[in-house]
């Protein structure tokens, strides 16, 4: 845990301002998707839903749900590498590749956890994996990354991006005995160069609007082509088509709070957002825990209203959690 004051400069407002809506939206997807429900939601919200009655979720292939794990990779994207180049200046590099596997390992062992105990629950299903321990590993598959001359040069980045792109079409069969839930092990590979080419975007978003603009263009382009030229995205077979895919539509969100933030909100950390951004692991966690009760206490599955009712209540809960968060400076960190 550490006061924010101490670490103001090395946070984008930006960044954890959209953080904290993806955790509001983890929160919503899971409390809805997760625990036993009397309710069918729209195939544009649930994963493998039919998207085909919407124009734009027709055209992605994949619904608001199954973009889920690439929302979090964007964003490790945006920060990883210039986090980590801070950290190296400031504890040294010894220190910071230690507090990077430590991190990772903490995530991968708290994730099996969740994974071991909802399984051993009265309404709890046996997983094999999930979208967390994704991210803990595909960490660990990045260590080779921050290299110096990769972190500090987004052009490496990019090329490297694209390199395991296209290794992991070419390459994905031989990878299939590693596939489990939320793509297993095999997603992860594709996992790694969305996050070297959110990198690059997230370079470009800091020196204007104007580069950023052109690289989100670029960004429908090879959607549009990966789409065309390596088939549809796949939730299911989370192909590089999904992963490019699901890489444009996640900009796309992030470009309109670029520009939100550019017109109105200048720079600013939102008092309930940015704290929710900057403790996202521990929310994350909050919302798993959260998942597990809601199974433990449901002897028959809750309808729509109670679902509302708990979801209005953790929302507000959240809020609260945030606003003393941010009025005492704090961010948790692991």
């Amino acid at each position: 845990m550490k006061n924010l004051n101490e670490r103001t400069k090395y946070r984008i407002a930006l960044v954890d301002n959209a953080k904290g809506l993806l955790v509001l939206f983890f929160l919503f997807t899971h409390l809805f998707a997760e625990p036993p429900i009397l309710y069918t939601p729209p195939g544009w919200l649930k994963h493998h839903g039919d998207v085909t009655p919407f124009a734009f979720w027709r055209f992605l292939n994949i619904s608001l749900m199954d973009l889920g794990p690439i929302f979090f990779f964007f964003f490790i994207g945006l920060t990883l590498f210039d986090s980590f180049s801070k950290r190296v200046k400031t504890e040294g590099k010894r220190a910071a590749y230690r507090k990077y596997l430590f991190r990772n390992a903490v995530i991968f062992s708290i994730t099996f956890a969740d994974i071991f105990i909802k399984g051993q629950l009265p309404q709890g299903m046996l997983m094999r994996w999930s979208a967390l321990a994704g991210i803990a590993f595909t960490g660990f598959l990045l260590t080779p990354f921050l290299a110096g001359f990769i972190r500090n040069n987004a052009w490496v980045r990019f090329v490297l991006g694209a390199a395991v792109l296209a290794a992991y079409q070419c390459f994905q069969g031989y990878l299939k005995f590693l596939d489990s839930n939320d793509g297993g092990m095999m997603a992860c590979v594709g996992y790694v160069g969305t996050v070297l080419i959110a990198s690059v975007i997230g370079d470009l978003s800091k020196k204007g609007f104007a580069p950023y603009a052109l690289a989100s263009v670029g960004l429908f382009f090879a959607a549009w082509t990966a789409k065309t030229r390596l088939g549809e995205p796949s939730y299911v077979l989370f192909n590089a088509s999904y992963m490019i895919m699901s890489l444009f539509a996640v900009n796309l969100f992030y470009f309109v709070i670029y520009v939100i933030d550019k017109l109105l909100v200048k720079g600013r950390a939102l008092p309930v957002f940015a704290p929710l951004g900057r403790n996202i692991i521990v929310f994350l966690f909050l919302t798993l825990s959260i998942e597990g009760l809601l199974r433990v206490l449901s002897a028959a599955p809750y309808t729509l209203k109670q679902m509302w009712i708990i979801e209005c209540a953790c929302v507000s809960a959240y809020v609260l959690i945030s606003l003393i968060l941010g009025k005492k400076n704090i961010v948790i960190k692991l």
